[in-house]
């Protein structure tokens, strides 16, 4: 099994780059849904991407890379994006159905995840699909929570583009991960 987790790994540079994105989630639920502060919500949910962005060129630069960072960092990122959503709640009721597709999609995505490992033995790290999804998720977020008196046409048009970034992002992973698993299994 190629799967190596070591003690020391928790502890890479690049994963407490990752705890703290964590730490990061409920500081951005705070900002938003307690202080009613977009600005600040945007400056936290900046920090999370940028941080985001580093752990990854740590650990590739470095050679950093771990198992344990492998599944981390799309935690946190599912995490936040989730917090995001859930303080959109607040204002756009379209934000329910794309946290209903999010929480579908992180559903579906663990279990063929842990399909493909089983067979394959190793963890996979994160495809360009999954990446661009990221990016659109973030982007639609941001400006969503920085542009408090975005017209809401416009808002739900984002929303949906969103939506379907998860859905065809899921798509790939499924078709992908399926031909992991029957490519393992021979």
């Amino acid at each position: 099994m190629n799967i190596k987790i070591k003690f020391k790994d928790f502890f890479s540079v690049p994963n407490l780059i990752s705890y703290l994105r964590l730490l990061l989630i409920p500081v951005i639920i705070w900002a938003y849904c307690e202080k009613e502060n977009g600005f600040l919500t945007v400056i936290f949910v900046a920090l999370s991407a940028l941080t985001d962005v580093l752990d990854g060129k740590i650990a590739r630069r470095f050679n950093m890379v771990t198992d344990i960072g492998k599944v981390l960092d799309p935690i946190a990122d599912k995490l936040t994006q989730a917090a995001m959503m859930y303080c959109l709640l607040t204002k756009y009721e379209l934000m329910l159905p794309a946290l209903v597709v999010l929480v579908i999609k992180e559903i579906f995505m663990t279990v063929t995840a842990i399909m493909e490992t089983k067979y394959s033995a190793q963890i996979n790290s994160a495809l360009w699909y999954g990446k661009a999804c990221t990016v659109i998720l973030y982007a639609v977020m941001l400006i969503l929570l920085f542009f408090t008196n975005i017209p809401l046409w416009l808002a739900n048009t984002l929303i949906i583009i969103s939506i379907a970034a998860m859905v065809i992002s899921t798509v790939l992973y499924g078709i992908h991960r399926i031909k992991a698993v029957i490519k393992a299994k021979k």
